[in-house]
């Protein structure tokens, strides 16, 4: 009964993934499949629904400045810069903050202090054609942020993932966030600390929590949540409404 109701779970989500990535790209799905069939190579952990809804939010506010935290070896960089080539002006840029010294994830399970990624990184991004308009930061961002002053369209957030690093990269980087702007939250549905102080520091802040997608949450300076969000992160509360469900039928 436990496999029967764990393969249930399973195709559930993944016809839920599916939905969800159309609806991200329900208004801007032309060149999608094209970026993520070169992104999909580059080792990560972004997935196509997450990748969709990045696309669409480019695609709609067509941000100049985009600033990522947290670069690993290029895979949310390469879609951000893809995105960004297809649908921004030809002065649009992504920085990418990484210090190059290895993923959380990996050196945990590597039992290891550092893994450098910066040569993959360039190699990654030579190969999907994006050099040209991601600028590195090769540093920790508390040390970038120290010397950082222009207005940042799109905040991405995937740094390292304790509570204090979360709230810092926020804080420092979400305050340069322009008038119609937004941040995310990468891996909000794998670790504990971003879920814990992402809301927190965006109260701080003064930003509009807009929700959750598939894995990341977003929010941002207008009122009015952007169209894709929208749509996304309504399908989204689905399977939490499932999950109480079960849970309280139990």
């Amino acid at each position: 009964m436990k496999m029967v109701l764990s393969a249930l779970d399973a195709a559930a989500r993944a016809a839920w993934m599916e939905a969800a990535r159309r609806l991200a790209l329900s208004d801007h799905a032309a060149g999608f499949d094209e970026a993520w069939r070169i992104v999909g190579n580059v080792p990560g952990w972004l997935n196509a629904t997450d990748a969709a809804t990045l696309w669409g939010v480019v695609a709609e506010l067509r941000p100049s400045t985009a600033v990522e935290i947290g670069s690993y070896l290029g895979r949310s960089t390469s879609l951000l810069a893809l995105a960004a080539r297809r649908f921004c002006s030809h002065e649009a840029t992504v920085h990418a903050i990484d210090p190059h010294t290895g993923d959380r994830q990996q050196l945990e399970a590597l039992g290891v202090e550092t893994l450098p990624s910066l040569d993959l990184f360039r190699l990654h991004l030579r190969a999907a054609d994006v050099d040209n308009i991601v600028i590195e930061h090769v540093e920790k961002s508390d040390i970038v942020a120290r010397s950082w002053v222009a207005p940042i369209d799109l905040l991405y957030v995937d740094g390292w993932h304790s509570y204090e690093a979360v709230y810092t990269d926020t804080v420092n980087f979400g305050s340069h966030l322009s008038s119609g702007r937004v941040v995310c939250f990468d891996d909000y549905g794998q670790y504990q600390d971003v879920r814990s102080v992402a809301e927190e520091a965006c109260r701080e802040l003064g930003l509009n929590w807009y929700g959750v997608t598939t894995l990341q949450a977003w929010a941002g300076k207008p009122d009015q949540c952007p169209r894709t969000l929208e749509r996304v992160t309504r399908i989204s509360q689905l399977p939490l409404a499932l999950r109480r469900i079960r849970q309280w039928s139990r």
